[in-house]
């Protein structure tokens, strides 16, 4: 929890808004409840929700039984929300709740609610040991990729720390390699890359983005996309979007078959521009966890400068920023 907050002690008497949020709310320790103000949220944010602290932590630790060392209200994809971390077995893990519902949420995500998860952690847990072939489980974490929710498992074995990916809807295996941090970047990556078994080449996915033009590849990755492999090719100076391979087959996939789109992007134009009257500057099919979403920026009517992300399945506007400076 890195951002910028303000901690609201909850250890001493404490009634913020109407809903009486007291000293009995962290009763095991002084845990501040701090405000993301980087997104958002504030004292007004506190006094609005419909679940308390107190809840939330109860809900959480009903979750991952624990201690709790850090407590936050956060707002993601417009959704204000409890984190909560808890300590189990000498690992942090996080646990979102919904500051209106009192739902988990997976991996923050407002969308993917815990009915989601059709395998347990301990099947996972299982699932993942019998593909190691035993070992120790060091930690385990529910994610949210590209659209696909699933466990990862890292278990420390005779031959070194490996991560298993599990499908947390089917308990379908969907990858096992090397335990590394997948934040991490140069040298991690291609390990990674050398060790997903695929039948096209860097070198013939290049041929097939390029399709016989004499352009350069700035860059070309693997990536994980909705359950299959695709190499993204970034071509200089060619003034499209990155180019997509499927891995497996070679096949050049158009980046609207990646994700959930259902909706075209000049229906997309049209919402936008019924939103905010004006003229589009810029359009691009981007994703967001699997997510595909529509940006425009529009130069408006009146002058100010209006960027608008819209759901490319639904239809719903997403987020609405206008700058008039």
């Amino acid at each position: 929890m890195n951002k910028k907050v303000t901690g609201i002690a909850l250890a001493g008497t404490l009634a913020l808004g109407g809903l009486g949020f007291g000293s009995h709310a962290l009763a095991n320790g002084t845990v501040e409840l701090e405000l993301d103000h980087e997104r958002g949220v504030t004292q007004h944010t506190v006094n609005a929700v419909t679940i308390s602290p107190e809840k939330a932590k109860e809900i959480a630790l009903k979750e991952r039984d624990g201690k709790v060392t850090d407590f936050e209200l956060t707002r993601n994809y417009g959704h204000v929300m409890y984190e909560v971390d808890i300590a189990v077995n000498g690992d942090d893990e996080d646990v979102y709740v919904s500051a209106w519902s009192g739902k988990v949420l997976i991996d923050g995500k407002p969308w993917v609610p815990k009915q989601a998860i059709k395998v347990t952690r301990d099947q996972a847990i299982e699932a993942a040991l019998n593909k190691t072939g035993g070992g120790t489980v060091t930690d385990t974490d529910i994610e949210v990729e590209h659209g696909r929710v699933f466990y990862d498992i890292e278990v420390r074995t005779s031959k070194g720390e490996r991560n298993v990916y599990i499908d947390a809807r089917s308990g379908k295996i969907l990858a096992e390699r090397p335990d590394y941090d997948r934040d991490d970047h140069d040298d991690d990556d291609d390990r990674d890359e050398e060790n997903v078994n695929v039948n096209i080449s860097k070198e013939q996915a290049k041929e097939a983005a390029l399709n016989g033009k004499n352009n350069h590849v700035d860059d070309i990755e693997l990536e994980y996309i909705n359950g299959k492999w695709y190499y993204e090719v970034d071509v200089e100076d060619d003034g499209k979007d990155d180019i997509y391979v499927d891995a497996n087959t070679g096949k050049v996939v158009n980046k609207s078959e990646l994700y959930d789109v259902e909706l075209s992007m000049q229906e997309a134009h049209k919402i936008a521009l019924k939103k905010a009257p004006g003229t589009i500057v810029e359009a691009s099919l981007d994703e967001d966890d699997g997510r595909g979403e529509y940006e425009f920026e529009i130069r408006a009517n009146n002058g100010d400068e209006v960027e608008i992300t819209i759901d490319a399945k639904t239809g719903s506007i997403i987020e609405f920023e206008r700058d008039d400076d």
